[in-house]
């Protein structure tokens, strides 16, 4: 079998001696196979959509006072709104 650009080269010498009907057929084909062929390993890529999905299906379970904790927190480290910016009103010089 022979493998990479060559593989590839071969493959194109030979659909160029097709018809464009059995051309278009042939690039059915190859899309129906690859998709079969990649389907199951892109589930297991690392990173792939498919695998962050199933990592983030599972909703955390949190207590009612974690929650309330970090609620409060929250508010706690708000900051007030400024509406005079550096360089309203000469304050920036």
């Amino acid at each position: 079998m022979v493998t990479g650009t060559g593989q590839l080269d071969h493959l194109e010498k030979l659909a160029l001696q097709l018809s464009p009907r059995e051309q278009l057929e042939l690039l059915v084909r190859i899309g129906r196979h690859l998709g079969v062929v990649l389907e199951q390993p892109a589930k297991e890529l690392v990173g792939s959509a498919a695998r962050i999905l199933r990592a983030a299906a599972p909703s955390p379970h949190l207590e009612d006072a974690a929650v309330s904790e970090m609620e409060a927190a929250i508010a706690a480290g708000r900051r007030p709104v400024r509406t005079v910016g550096g360089f309203d009103n000469g304050a920036g010089r």
